[in-house]
Order: C-alpha cells, then structure tokens, then sequence
C-alpha cells in the first residue's frame, strides 16, 4: 500500500477524475489551474451552473491498518482536500465486509489484508476500500 493509492481510491470514492499536467508545461497550484479553466468556460460558453449545496459533501478516512505510516493517509487528505469542497475526516476504526460502517457521504477504509483484493470500490453502497 503506498501513498498512490490512497489518492487513487480517494478520486474513485468521490468519482472525480483530475487530468495530469503536460512535463513541459509550467507546474500550476490547483486554484490557478481552476482560475484558468473558469476564464476559458467564462469565455466560451458563460460560465458553469452549480446546483446549491453540490460538493459540500463529507467523506471518511478509516484507518483500519498499522503498515502505512499516518503521514501517508494525511498526504492524501491534504490533496485531496485542496482538490475539493468536500469535508474530509480521519478515523480509526474496523471494516466488516458484511456490514461496513458507512459514515458520512462517502468512506474509505484502508486496510492491509492479504486475502482482500488490494482495492475495491463500491460507489452504490458509498465505500471503498484500499
């Protein structure tokens, strides 16, 4: 498990998919690369419509492991916070495969067990877990 996946299955819970910037371009902060697309859109066809209330949604982080160091998971929290609206919270807790403690609009259990596949995401039930 490594800090790659973390970000990976946050993108996935959330079902977000971030475009990765070109070598040669100059290396942008996430506000000016959202300032510059919104300038284009602006332009070219007036500007977004966002529904009242959209992405102010929450997820969870569940740390249900002992192999990957926190500052990995808090790495994908700091990203993927900066990426989004959405209320991120950390937890320490289990995942019951049969029953998992859904909390917030989304959660992600991270886990190390080897007779588990290394990710599965369930979006219809709003878990996933890496």
């Amino acid at each position: 498990m490594n800090k790659t996946i973390l970000t990976i299955a946050a993108l996935a819970v959330a079902g977000i998919a971030f475009a990765q910037d070109d070598a040669a371009k100059p290396k942008l902060s996430t506000i000016e690369r959202k300032a510059r697309l919104d300038a284009v859109v602006n332009q070219k066809v007036g500007g977004f419509i966002e529904r009242p209330g959209t992405s102010r949604g929450s997820i969870t982080y569940v740390n249900c492991q002992q192999k990957a160091p926190k500052a990995w998971i808090d790495e994908s929290i700091a990203y993927f916070t900066e990426l989004t609206k959405f209320k991120i919270e950390y937890k320490y807790g289990a995942f019951d495969f049969k029953n998992p403690a859904i909390q917030g609009n989304a959660t992600l259990f991270i886990i190390d067990d080897e007779a588990l596949p290394p990710i599965l995401v369930a979006p219809e039930n709003s878990w996933a877990f890496v």
